[in-house]
């Protein structure tokens, strides 16, 4: 663990969990917005289209939250790497 804190290569706890709450909150936000962005366009719809239509909801809502987390858009240890940038709000 020294050589490791030797060559800058430990990230900070308060880092990984601001990452963490980060990641937790896009979910939350991607998840709460799906009856939202639905209810209107499942109004009589029968069961089958309404189970298709909040999979594939699901389904946009987790690609999202995926793609967000593989370019490391959230936080970047210590403000390093390309489009990364530090939390500009406490978890």
């Amino acid at each position: 663990m020294l050589l490791a804190e030797a060559r800058d290569q430990l990230i900070p706890t308060e880092l990984v969990m601001q990452q963490a709450a980060a990641m937790f909150l896009a979910c939350r936000q991607k998840l709460l917005l799906i009856p939202h962005t639905l209810a209107r366009r499942l109004v009589g719809k029968d069961r089958r289209a309404i189970h298709e239509a909040l999979t594939t909801e699901i389904d946009k809502a987790l690609r999202q939250m995926a793609t967000l987390f593989e370019l490391g858009s959230l936080v970047a240890p210590r403000g390093r790497g390309p489009g990364c940038s530090k939390l500009d709000w406490p978890p």
